[in-house]
């Protein structure tokens, strides 16, 4: 029998712009809803992270939420479905933006201006069972920096998050999904796992730092959704990395 592959779903804001790094609230609700239905239970990353290191299988029907950036919409649209479903999810802050607008240097949103989680909705979520990750402090390609200065935005984001809510925050995620081996070095220095833009599902035999996930931005046609636990999602996400390769390639 194959082992269970473990969705790791990816949503950034929830709203109606349109944009690739969005998702609607209704269709947030719908998979949700849909995934609730299927009889599918939700872990951290960071339970999911150490299954995988410690070379562990998935249960069937499980899979792992998580929202990159920490949009304010996270608190208003998602926090309220997943509370009523029994869920949990991870969250990840760039903690020098909590409570600001997404404006940190070089970035263009396709969202627009938006607000980022306060301190006070990250610490009631964290009250319930939401887990919360580091996205670095500034948000700036690691790959791009000094290791110094890689190393000061992963530890000063975590000491951050630990300093307000209290416990070890274990998970990370890459802005921009870019780095370099060195980078990844460091996040496995700082983390139980990390999280890449990489797309696929997770087996145990995955790299607990190199960790692949489903981007919801193609799943918003809900017989995809209803795809999500099938080898066709499989092949499909397999085509969707070869076109994300090509347009990089030509780029």
């Amino acid at each position: 029998m194959t082992p269970y592959r473990l969705p790791i779903l990816t949503y950034h804001s929830l709203d109606s712009s349109g944009s690739v790094i969005s998702t609607t609230p209704s269709i947030f609700r719908r998979q949700m809803e849909w995934l609730h239905q299927q009889g599918f239970q939700t872990l951290s990353l960071a339970e999911a992270a150490r299954l995988v290191r410690d070379g562990q299988p998935f249960r069937e029907r499980t899979c792992v939420v998580t929202f990159d950036d920490g949009y304010e919409t996270v608190y208003r649209e998602a926090f309220p479905v997943l509370e009523e479903l029994g869920f949990t999810a991870t969250v990840f802050l760039i903690t020098g933006y909590c409570g600001k607008q997404n404006s940190w240097p070089g970035h263009v949103s396709p969202v627009g201006e938006q607000l980022l989680l306060s301190w006070t909705q990250i610490e009631e979520m964290a009250r319930h069972h939401i887990e919360f990750g580091s996205h670095t402090v500034t948000h700036p390609d690691l790959a791009c920096v000094t290791r110094h200065e890689a190393a000061r935005e992963m530890r000063e984001s975590k000491q951050t998050i630990q300093e307000r809510l209290g416990g070890d925050v274990e998970v990370f995620a890459y802005p921009y999904g870019k780095y370099a081996s060195w980078v990844v070095d460091l996040a496995k220095e700082h983390f139980t796992g990390a999280c890449s833009t990489i797309l696929g599902k997770v087996t145990s035999e995955a790299d607990s730092a190199l960790l692949p996930r489903v981007d919801m931005y193609y799943l918003s046609s809900q017989w995809l959704m209803e795809s999500l636990d099938t080898r066709g999602m499989d092949l499909y996400l397999g085509v969707r990395r070869a076109m994300r390769a090509t347009k990089a390639w030509f780029a």
